[in-house]
C-alpha cells in the first residue's frame, strides 16, 4: 500500500455527467464500515462499482453461489444485474475505497471489453491509493468543463487494476464445509453461525449438503471424526482416553459410545494386534 493510507478518511464524492439521469455520474470514495457483518445480502447494484479493500475481511458470494475471500489489498466488482453478497469479519476494521460509474458509462465499457464481469475478485499487483484520493480530490473541486479528464483518469484506474491481476480462488461452499467437518472445527451450533456468516440459509444448505455428499454435516462430522480416531488408534502412540480428548469428546465413555454404534465393538478391540 503506497504512503496515503492516513490521508484515506472516509468521504464520497460523486459528480453527474449530463442531464439524462440523476444515475449517469461518475463517484470515488472512501468508505468505513467496521463492525458490520452484513455489507449486502442478495444486492443488485443499480450502478457498477470497483472496490479496493484497505483493511478488513470478509467473503464475497457471486451470482453463482460461490465464495470468494476477501483481504486487504483484493479488489472486488459490483456488477450491475449481477445478484451478490458480501459479509464482513466484524471483528476486523474495514476500510474500502471505491470508484462508481453510472450505468450508461458502465454499457459502453461492458461493450467494449474495456470492463468484463468476470472473475469478480482478484488481487492487483499494487493499490493506488494515491491516484485514488487524488482522483476524489479533483472531482470534488472540478469545474464541469474538467469532469471528462476526471472520467479519463477513472477509466486508466479502472483498467490499470485489471492488468497483470492475480485471481482469488473461489472456494465451493459444500467442499468448504466437508474440509472443516472434518476438521473437526464445525459443531452444529457453529455450522448455524458459519452459515449466517457466509450469506447461506442454514436449512437450505443443509439439504444441498446432503444431496451431494449423500449424509447431513453432522452424520459427516461424526463419521470424519471416527475415521481420524481409527487412524490414531493403528497408530498405537495413544491411550484411548487421550484419543477421546484429542477428539474433543467429553469422556472416554462418550467415545467409546460412538465408536460402538458405528463400528460394533469398542475401540479397545480395534488396537491391531
Amino acid at each position: 500500500m503506497q504512503n496515503g493510507t492516513a490521508q484515506a478518511e472516509p468521504g464520497s464524492v460523486y459528480r453527474s455527467l449530463g442531464r439524462a439521469s440523476a444515475w449517469e455520474r461518475v463517484g470515488c470514495g472512501v468508505l468505513d464500515k467496521s463492525g458490520r457483518s452484513v455489507d449486502h445480502r442478495d444486492y443488485l447494484a443499480p450502478t457498477y462499482s470497483m472496490v479496493w479493500i484497505l483493511a478488513g475481511r470478509g467473503v464475497f458470494q457471486d451470482a453463482d453461489g460461490r465464495h470468494h475471500p476477501l483481504a486487504p489489498g483484493d479488489c472486488f466488482q459490483r456488477w450491475p444485474g449481477r445478484r451478490h453478497s458480501t459479509v464482513l469479519d466484524p471483528q476486523q476494521p474495514w476500510r474500502e475505497v471505491w470508484i462508481d460509474l453510472g450505468p450508461g458509462l458502465h454499457e459502453a465499457l461492458a461493450g467494449a471489453a474495456i470492463l468484463v464481469a468476470d472473475p469478480p475478485v482478484w488481487h492487483p499487483p499494487r493499490l493506488p491509493l494515491d491516484a485514488l484520493l487524488a482522483l476524489r480530490r479533483d472531482l470534488e473541486a472540478a469545474g464541469d468543463g474538467a469532469l471528462p479528464a476526471c472520467f479519463s483518469r477513472a477509466l486508466a484506474l479502472l483498467v490499470a487494476a485489471r492488468e497483470g491481476c492475480t485471481v482469488a480462488v473461489a472456494e465451493d461452499p459444500i467442499e468448504q464445509a466437508c474440509r472443516l467437518l472434518g476438521e473437526d472445527s464445525l459443531g452444529r451450533g457453529d455450522l448455524r453461525a458459519w452459515c449466517r456468516d457466509h450469506g447461506l440459509h442454514y436449512d437450505r444448505f443443509r439439504r444441498e449438503f446432503e444431496q451431494r455428499v449423500g449424509e447431513p454435516p453432522g452424520r459427516y462430522r461424526i463419521r470424519r471424526r471416527l475415521e481420524r480416531a481409527c487412524a490414531l488408534l493403528h497408530a498405537g502412540e495413544r491411550s484411548i482416553s487421550e484419543i477421546a480428548a484429542l477428539l474433543g469428546y467429553a469422556s472416554p465413555y462418550e467415545f467409546s459410545a460412538q465408536f460402538r454404534r458405528r463400528y460394533g465393538r469398542p475401540p479397545s478391540r480395534y488396537r491391531p494386534g
